[in-house]
């Protein structure tokens, strides 16, 4: 989320923009990343979920 958050300063800040040389990024170019971060975050969820409620199963297995 640091990260994320810097790289809006940095792109739309008032006066940033022309000390590091940038410009905005169109919209719809941050769909994706956050799509993306989304699904793995999902999937690790569930994948923890299916450890604690199934702790012999190859995935808990893999787990550790």
């Amino acid at each position: 989320v640091a990260t994320a958050l810097i790289a809006v300063i940095n792109l739309y800040g008032p006066g940033l923009q022309s000390v590091f040389n940038t410009t905005p990024i169109p919209g719809m170019f941050w769909g994706p990343p956050f799509a993306f971060a989304l699904g793995i975050l999902c999937v690790d969820e569930t994948r923890k979920l299916i450890v604690r409620t199934y702790p012999k199963s190859i995935i808990a297995k893999m787990a550790w």
